[in-house]
């Protein structure tokens, strides 16, 4: 399952202009120029990635019947792409999920700032170099990170009414909207 965002009147971007119509792929003009964030039919496997280039709010979930020619951490591009559903424009979801997202950064931001500390901390007590600190910290960090944005995920799937082996971890979410 892939996703791609249109706007609201479901056309491509990049002067391509063709409607994007559910159940009907669409394909590149030349296969043999497919690169990934230069020319082809991209798509992402999670919404959350799907939203760093959309140029609008209407979702899609999309596959790539020719299957995915080049992936990156945050997105994926194929020959072609068929248009399995239309989500429709998802701004409300958008909305409660921007108010979801204020929350937790207030209750990580209170945490780094303790976790921070404690890395100081636990540089001075042990006699570490700060880099090390630093280093530990920053592995946390990105722990941290892609634990959040799965969990970002899986809250968009379920306000989605998406239901798949990704909604379906053991992780735990309060939407609190």
């Amino acid at each position: 399952m892939h996703f791609h965002f249109t706007n609201a009147e479901g056309t491509l971007q990049h002067g391509d202009n063709r409607q994007v119509v559910e159940g009907e792929t669409l394909s590149v003009k030349d296969p043999r120029r497919v690169v990934c964030c230069h020319y082809g039919m991209h798509s992402s496997e999670r919404i959350v990635d799907a939203l760093l280039d959309a140029p609008g709010l209407r979702l899609w979930i999309v596959s790539h019947p020719g299957g995915v020619v080049e992936r990156q951490h945050d997105k994926c591009v194929g020959v072609d792409r068929k248009a399995e559903k239309d989500l429709g424009d998802i701004t409300d979801v958008i909305v409660r999920l921007s108010r979801w997202f204020a929350n937790r950064t207030k209750e990580h931001a209170i945490a780094a700032v303790g976790a921070h500390w404690a890395a100081i901390a636990a540089a001075r007590d042990a006699a570490v170099t700060a880099a090390t600190a630093t280093a530990s910290y920053a592995a946390y960090w990105g722990a941290t990170w892609r634990q959040e944005r799965n969990l970002q995920e899986k809250w968009l799937r379920t306000e989605l009414g998406i239901v798949d082996d990704f909604t379906n971890t053991e992780d735990t979410i309060t939407t609190g909207a």
